[in-house]
């Protein structure tokens, strides 16, 4: 039974919190006509992307970001010009209190980031899921921690990039999750939680939308962290929050958890890996662990 069809009585304790959490959330995307944004306040930017199977519940995901103690300097929604129209009002209405939907070529996942990337290169980006209610102090945290870190790319979830004893890159499988605080260029930011690029973190090739639509398509954090170590950039994994954060009703896995059914995230991993040498990088290079 979803938590749509239960009560508040008879749900688990972490369910009754989730239950309340989006409750309170929603209502407040219904009532509230307070700004979410501050504009030039040298908060990050928040940028993230959706398609219509998640557009019900979108708002209560923006709500969530609109919430924020640390309000972001901007928050930018991008969506694929051939799903504009099916975007409900109720996301729509949220541009009074800040929201800015812009309308751009469909490359899947990638619109979360290469766009605020491509119009904001003097900024710090925050990408978020359209999918996960984040916490009050989610960005604040991750804003405190670049204050202190300006070069690292931060992040609330992670896994390890291992290899085998023989040297070889090991399975997806096998990249653990981290659970306390980590850095170094082994770390691979996992995109739920939240990710903040810093200007310059990511190398050009990021742009390269031929490219990582041909080897990448389903899996945009790959990229992303071939990026990094092509530009030698360090990620910091926070232990700010212990536990998976809340997903709105009928979230699905994310791209790189369902290619994994099928070991497609190992094949994006040896392709990309492979273009951009990146393993032998990993292994090498440690002016940047």
């Amino acid at each position: 039974m979803g938590l749509e069809k239960k009560t508040g009585r008879n749900l688990n304790r972490v369910e009754r919190k989730q239950w309340r959490f989006e409750l309170y959330l929603k209502m407040k995307s219904l009532v509230s006509s307070q700004c979410g944004v501050e504009v030039g306040s040298g908060s990050p930017i928040v940028s993230l992307t959706s398609y219509p199977p998640r557009f019900a519940q979108l708002h209560i995901c923006l709500e969530s970001i609109l919430n924020q103690s640390v309000k972001p300097s901007r928050l930018l929604l991008w969506i694929a010009k051939q799903d504009m129209s099916s975007l409900p009002k109720k996301v729509v209405k949220l541009q009074d209190r800040g929201l800015e939907i812009k309308e751009c070529e469909d490359i899947k996942s990638y619109k979360k980031l290469i766009f605020a990337l491509e119009e904001y290169p003097q900024s710090s980006i925050v990408t978020a899921d359209d999918d996960i209610l984040y916490p009050h102090d989610w960005l604040a945290t991750l804003f405190e921690a670049h204050k202190s870190n300006p070069a690292q790319i931060i992040c609330h979830r992670a896994r390890y990039i291992t290899f085998n004893a023989a040297g070889e890159l090991n399975q997806y499988r096998y990249w653990p999750n981290i659970q306390g605080r980590e850095s170094g260029g082994s770390v691979i930011p996992v995109g739920t939680g939240g990710v903040l690029y810093p200007p310059g973190s990511l190398a050009p090739p990021v742009f390269d939308s031929a490219c990582f639509m041909e080897i990448c398509a389903h899996g945009d954090d790959i990229w992303f962290k071939a990026m990094s170590v092509l530009a030698a950039t360090s990620c910091l994994k926070l232990d700010r929050f212990k536990h998976n954060f809340f997903e709105t009703k009928g979230a699905h896995l994310s791209a790189l958890q369902t290619s994994n059914l099928n070991g497609r995230n190992d094949q994006q991993i040896a392709a990309v890996f492979s273009r951009f040498e990146v393993t032998a990088k990993l292994k090498f290079n440690d002016s940047f662990h």
